[in-house]
């Protein structure tokens, strides 16, 4: 299994945790390895923190997709038919 798919993995098992007890250890396993004062992507009000960067990458996005530069899932799926070089 890849990382990303057992981080992937990980995180969903996480979701469905309902034992306080169980994310409290979970919790000082990271803070022993990160340390306890690692900001996440959520500040203490549970509101989503986007790094400036990203942020500038959504805008551009939305932009892309106001100017009607996007594409159907039928040129996608063709798009990569080709560069994975399958014949249709």
């Amino acid at each position: 299994m890849t990382f990303i798919k057992r981080r992937q993995r990980l995180i969903d098992r996480l979701g469905n945790i309902y034992d306080e007890d169980l994310l409290d250890k979970i919790e000082e396993i990271i803070d022993e390895k990160e340390g306890p004062d690692t900001k996440g992507v959520y500040d203490e009000d549970d509101v989503l923190n986007l790094s400036p960067e990203l942020k500038r990458r959504i805008d551009a996005a939305l932009e892309q997709i106001q100017n009607g530069q996007t594409y159907t899932e039928e040129e996608m799926d063709k798009f990569f038919d080709e560069w994975l070089g399958k014949e249709e």
